[in-house]
């Protein structure tokens, strides 16, 4: 009886490492978000992925960025169509105010993780839209982002 267990759960922790090995193709956790917009705007920020498809970001305030009134991103991310396990496409919207139809500033991209998981960058779009119709400032951008991993206050 016991052979049988120790098969068993040698088969189940085999079984189990490549689905542990596929967690490292997603984006869910916390990351750390360096922006170049246009090629020459620099940002900063932390950016969340979960794994039911969502994502926020948070924007500081204050510094070059003291105009701004938008304090966070809110959108969907899915994985890309096709042979390549770690390419992932996401939507984010950014509202300037709380107006009915008012601007907000909405992003779109392609994610591109590491094989190792710790890392990703993306092309994006960034625009303005007026009342959802029409676009008045945009561009194109790059993010590169590094994972936040748990770092034990002391090692036991």
């Amino acid at each position: 009886m016991a052979r049988y267990f120790v098969i068993a759960l040698v088969t189940v922790l085999c079984l189990g490492s490549p689905v542990m090995a596929q967690d490292n193709e997603k984006p869910d956790g916390t990351w750390y978000v360096k922006v170049l917009f246009e090629g020459y705007m620099e940002l900063s920020y932390l950016q969340n992925f979960t794994a039911d498809g969502r994502t926020t970001l948070l924007l500081p305030v204050g510094g070059l960025w003291a105009d701004d009134t938008r304090i966070g991103c809110m959108g969907e991310w899915k994985r890309r169509p096709g042979p390549e396990p770690r390419e992932y496409d996401f939507t984010m919207r950014c509202l300037y105010d709380q107006a009915w139809d008012s601007t907000y500033g909405e992003i779109r991209g392609i994610l591109v993780m590491n094989k190792a998981g710790d890392k990703w960058g993306a092309r994006f779009t960034y625009w303005d839209w007026f009342e959802g119709e029409t676009t008045d400032w945009g561009g194109e951008g790059i993010m590169t982002a590094e994972r936040l991993v748990i770092k034990p206050v002391r090692q036991q």
